[in-house]
């Protein structure tokens, strides 16, 4: 395989817990571009969580956020392309999971004008009864979603979370994705406390890799992709080459052609630096 274009996951993936990277990691990065090997980050962040993740990495490259709705230009901190889930779609997605999910509540990820989007402050709108894993005290104000919905803002996506789940999201997720095919991309970063993340339909980490091959006129033979949760596994099924990390999701690790360490272990560094034979140089 020629590599040509990586593409990265961040959070569990790329990312130590406290979302610091190693030097090597970054040296790996430098040492990739040098040889002509295009690094990318694909995340499910919106753009108020990337200026933190560019400065720690040195990262100047593209990044696909918020599940595929987003590209990023990191060096000139510019949205170059977004594909805004639909307001009307969003109000039947609601609708729906509150007829058919026990104790739902929503909120809403957009995308700001100029310097806000950057802001951890703004682009963050939820209901009474959402609530994070970790004391949030930003963002105090809260609406109901219908409310936050009638603002004009793009969507970037749409988040339900339950409190007191009656079945594992996983389940969830394939109870109900039947009926949303029309409406949105369902997916979840896997997290403990049931969280659901809603996209256009056909819009994803993978979708917007494709995207981006054509652009690059790239076969997916010379992409290499590498992640940990659910909503990975579009990019890691396009990718010609993938990897998953150790004790990610069942369903990555089976999907990826390879299982590599994480983060503590500078595993991503490694494979890149690996298949792209960086020790040569």
């Amino acid at each position: 395989m020629t590599l040509k274009l990586f593409a990265t996951d961040l959070d569990g993936t790329l990312l130590r817990k406290d979302h610091s990277v190693s030097d090597f990691t970054r040296n790996t990065f430098d040492l990739a571009k040098k040889s002509g090997v295009e690094v990318i980050f694909a995340t499910g962040r919106p753009t108020r969580w990337l200026p933190t993740v560019i400065k720690e990495t040195r990262h100047q490259g593209l990044i696909i956020g918020g599940n595929g709705t987003l590209l990023v230009d990191a060096h000139k901190m510019e949205v170059l392309h977004i594909d805004a889930l639909d307001n009307a779609a969003a109000r039947e997605v609601v609708n729906y999971m509150r007829s058919n999910i026990p104790d739902v509540m929503f909120a809403i990820e957009v995308l700001e004008e100029g310097d806000r989007k950057w802001d951890p402050e703004y682009g963050y709108h939820r209901e009474p009864g959402f609530e994070e894993r970790l004391p949030d005290p930003n963002n105090a104000d809260r609406r109901s979603i219908e409310e936050w919905l009638d603002l004009q803002e793009p969507i970037v996506k749409l988040l339900a979370r339950v409190k007191k789940p009656t079945m594992d999201v996983d389940t969830q997720i394939d109870l109900i994705k039947h009926d949303l095919v029309d409406l949105a991309e369902i997916t979840t970063t896997g997290s403990s406390d049931f969280l659901l993340e809603l996209s256009p339909v056909g819009v994803n980490k993978g979708s917007a890799l494709a995207r981006l091959a054509i652009q690059k006129r790239l076969s997916a033979l010379e992409i290499a992709a590498v992640g940990d949760m659910p909503n990975d596994l579009s990019m890691i099924s396009f990718a010609g080459y993938s990897a998953a990390i150790e004790g990610g999701h069942p369903q990555v690790v089976a999907l990826a052609d390879r299982v590599i360490p994480g983060p503590t272990y500078d595993g991503v560094a490694t494979w890149l630096s690996e298949i792209a034979n960086l020790g040569a140089e």
